[in-house]
């Protein structure tokens, strides 16, 4: 996965393309959708 990234942003600045931005902000929401998830079954059990 760190060495797709490195290719990616490598390409990115070759290229002019966004791809690196995009997979890096997809895993940012996903890391906040997570944390929302844990926080509701946390808040559901107490």
């Amino acid at each position: 996965m760190i060495n797709n990234l490195i290719k990616q942003k490598r390409e990115d600045n070759l290229n002019g393309t966004k791809k690196f931005q995009t997979s890096i902000y997809r895993m940012v929401f996903m890391a906040v959708v997570l944390v929302v998830f844990f926080f509701l079954t946390k808040q559901k059990y107490l």
